[in-house]
């Protein structure tokens, strides 16, 4: 199963409203934190590639988005093979934490808001 298609279900199983962005809002919106964040790879795990602010992942990874604003989260996958070009929106990013805990599989991903503050 692809990880947008597990997001996907993890949310319906959770009630959580999810949405996806068509392609070419994807692509323009993608293009916009790569170029904000210059990760240094785009596939595997993404990481990003300047000077920014970053907490471990293991300790954090399922209770950071507990912090975050309950505004939508924009989430993309690596980008290649079938995840590649999409944008998932979570309606209220809180919640991000609980696909995690869910879902198998998700640690591959580039959390954001939509003027792409953050990066997870």
């Amino acid at each position: 199963m692809s990880c947008i298609n597990e997001f996907l279900s993890s949310a319906r199983e959770l009630g959580l409203s999810c949405s996806v962005l068509d392609p070419e809002p994807s692509r323009q919106f993608i293009a916009e934190v790569i170029g904000k964040f210059k990760p240094e790879r785009m596939a595997g795990h993404l990481a990003i590639g300047h000077n920014s602010i970053a907490i471990p992942l293991e300790p954090n990874e399922f209770t950071y988005s507990c912090h975050l604003d309950a505004a939508p989260a924009y989430v993309f996958f690596e980008q290649r093979g079938a995840d590649k070009d999409r944008v998932l929106i979570l309606h209220n990013g809180k919640n991000l934490a609980k696909i995690f805990e869910n879902a198998f599989g998700m640690d591959i991903l580039c959390p954001t808001n939509r003027k792409a503050t953050f990066w997870r």
